[in-house]
């Protein structure tokens, strides 16, 4: 007969390094894990590791030894501090950090000390990508990438400016949010996402001093109300003309959300309901879009928007639906407070057409403009088409829920890889040309997640995340 278990030692052997350990309780059939200490290698390059398993009574003592040969690196160091480049102070937050030139690439995320915002990790020679992530509003990420050589990295600090725009969003599928923030960054405005799903609705987080304009983006069956507190900040934003600038009411959800008496107090109020309208026409009277210029929902289908009217002399029509005629919006501009604008679609939805239409960009440029602040989009036809280039990687909705769609661009055949944070692979395809692929989430944790488009000579590292 067996005993139920096999006690046995373990000596494990390196170079400037040995140590045993006795009496090992390992049960028949189960995997045991055992520490050996630490070891510190004593030179550059090749080490030889060995263990050596023994137990009275082992049947074939001549299984019970393993060698290992180790390549040993010089450990080098990232660090650097998370700050805000304005103030100077420390920001909390995290840095994910991805290896890119090996294979299966390696990722880890370190915590910013909440003290002083500094942050340092070991690593190998080799080519890195690090991305920020702030804790507080209204820092957004940032991504750097850095190659680290035979001597420790100087410092890599991210010194981040406080966003002057927040998007404040109830949209659950993901592609209308990175839409109409890849709108602001090509006006050259950094843009914190602020999740009503995630987070609830904001107070006193939009008085930030930093914020120019505030965004409100709000989908159709939107459950979002303003409440009495709620309501009290976006008034004080709004009444606060001499720090801000403007702010945004969009989406087939907006004329929902509000009540008739905050309705009132913007100076609008709701017509004719639940249209289902594609193209949206330019109104002679409005401030940045004339009748010769056309808005069309061609990325999101408007979907039982909502006319905006208003019969207040500090109103101006923005558009008509066609072929309704009903308005599709107003620009508000009162001397005692600061402009806003109220739309009953989405702009995430405007889409040129390749340059034959206003394009989302310069639509949202020529608001920022008439809010009094300045932008340097060119508002020729060459600007607003978007070319394929040889080697490029988009992926939508950032954050994703159930589906994530990921659009390459390369000349040559490519590999795609999705990695977990501890740099595991999740899934691969092959690609070439122009493709979309298409990542469903079914059996995926919630998490971060980091895309790598390989060429072999180009590499494209994204960081992506998953809500549920």
């Amino acid at each position: 007969s067996y005993p139920d278990q096999m006690l046995a030692s373990l000596v494990c052997t390196a170079p400037g390094h040995s140590s045993t350990v006795n009496d090992i309780s390992v049960p028949f059939g189960t995997m045991v894990t055992q520490s050996v200490g630490n070891w510190t290698p004593t030179k550059i390059g090749e080490e030889l590791v060995t263990i050596t398993v023994d137990s009275p009574g082992d049947v074939d003592p001549d299984n019970n030894y393993l060698e290992r040969t180790f390549d040993v690196l010089p450990a080098r160091v990232i660090s650097g501090v998370l700050a805000d480049s304005l103030s100077g102070d420390p920001l909390q937050g995290s840095i994910y950090w991805t290896q890119l030139d090996i294979e299966p690439v390696r990722s880890g995320v370190v915590e910013v000390d909440e003290l002083t915002g500094e942050y340092s990790f070991i690593v190998a020679a080799g080519q890195y990508s690090l991305i920020s992530i702030p804790d507080v509003t209204p820092y957004p990420p940032r991504t750097v990438q850095v190659v680290v050589t035979d001597s420790d990295l100087p410092n890599t600090d991210f010194l981040i400016p406080p966003s002057r725009v927040m998007v404040i969003s109830d949209n659950d599928e993901a592609s209308t949010d990175s839409l109409l923030m890849d709108a602001f960054a090509e006006n050259d405005y950094d843009t914190y996402l602020w999740r009503i799903d995630e987070r609830g609705m904001p107070g006193s987080e939009i008085q930030a001093e930093s914020l120019d304009m505030l965004v409100w983006s709000l989908p159709q069956d939107t459950e979002v109300s303003f409440d009495e507190d709620e309501w009290g900040e976006v008034q004080d934003f709004r009444d606060d003309i001499t720090e801000r600038y403007g702010m945004i009411f969009n989406g087939d959800g907006v004329m929902q959300a509000l009540s008739d008496d905050q309705k009132s107090e913007l100076g609008v109020e709701g017509g004719e309901v639940d249209i289902i309208a594609q193209i949206i026409a330019g109104h002679d009277e409005s401030p940045f879009l004339t009748s010769d210029s056309l808005l069309i929902a061609g990325i999101l289908w408007q979907q039982d928007v909502d006319e905006v009217i208003s019969d207040s002399e500090n109103a101006s029509p923005v558009g008509e639906f066609i072929p309704f005629g009903y308005l599709a919006g107003q620009a508000l501009d009162r001397d005692d407070q600061i402009k806003t604008t109220v739309f009953g679609f989405g702009m995430e939805g405007i889409n040129d057409l390749d340059g034959r239409f206003v394009s989302r960009t310069v639509f949202l440029g020529r608001i920022i403009n008439w809010f009094g602040l300045t932008t340097e989009v060119d508002e020729g036809k060459d600007s607003r088409v978007k070319l394929p280039v040889d080697f490029s990687m988009s992926a939508y909705p950032n954050p994703f829920n159930a589906s994530l769609r990921i659009q390459v661009h390369t000349s040559t055949e490519s590999e795609l890889l999705l990695f977990d944070i501890l740099g595991r692979e999740v899934s691969r395809w092959r690609v070439d040309g122009s493709s979309t692929v298409l990542f469903h989430a079914h059996e995926v944790a919630s998490g971060m997640y980091f895309l790598r488009l390989d060429s072999g000579s180009s590499v494209i590292v994204q960081k992506v995340m998953l809500l549920r």
